[in-house]
């Protein structure tokens, strides 16, 4: 009795074991088979956004917790603003910064309600002062922007907590000036 117990107890195990492989696997693939499908759509020269004629890059991609979203920084010639693509229905939007502002490195929160990003801003000679940089939080929608942070340090790559009501970044106390400080120094 016992061994037919212990049987039917590792049978249980093994099918339960082989199910929950069967969704990881499924799972990874279709986040490798989505990936690949929107990486492809994006540098396509025939594609929808013909992004190597226009040498436009794609970064900080983080994906909403229902997956049906993915909101990333789209840059052209130093100038980036953050976009959303709707992977359900292909429709790519764009949140518009004011002109004296560059926002980067958003990210969703947990329950898809909000986005936090950092926001650059641009000096009257058009240079970034990421000295100054800022953390921002505004509904996925784009409506209630506000800022969250003050103060100088470059504030970068915000992520919501679990629950919500706070964000981690990191933050740079100072940004070092061109060719003054090497990243660093270290005997071979």
């Amino acid at each position: 009795m016992k061994k037919r117990y212990n049987e039917n107890i590792n049978r249980f195990i093994f099918n339960i074991s082989k199910s929950n492989f069967q969704q990881i696997i499924s799972r990874v693939i279709l986040y490798c088979i989505t990936t690949f499908i929107f990486i492809n759509m994006m540098t396509s020269i025939g594609g929808c956004f013909a992004m190597r004629e226009t040498e436009d890059i794609i970064s900080n991609l983080s994906f909403s917790h229902d997956g049906k979203n993915v909101v990333f920084d789209r840059c052209h010639e130093g100038d980036c603003q953050i976009q959303v693509y709707n992977l359900e229905t292909g429709e790519l939007a764009a949140y518009q910064s004011p002109r004296n502002e560059q926002w980067t490195m958003g990210k969703y929160s947990y329950d898809g309600k909000k986005i936090t990003f950092s926001v650059i801003p641009i000096k009257p000679n058009d240079d970034l002062d990421l000295g100054n940089m800022q953390i921002a939080v505004m509904d996925a929608d784009g409506k209630n922007l506000k800022k969250v942070t003050t103060g100088s340090g470059a504030k970068l790559y915000p992520t919501f907590s679990h629950n919500g009501k706070k964000i981690l970044y990191a933050c740079a106390a100072r940004i070092r000036e061109k060719g003054k400080t090497p990243a660093a120094d270290y005997d071979a």
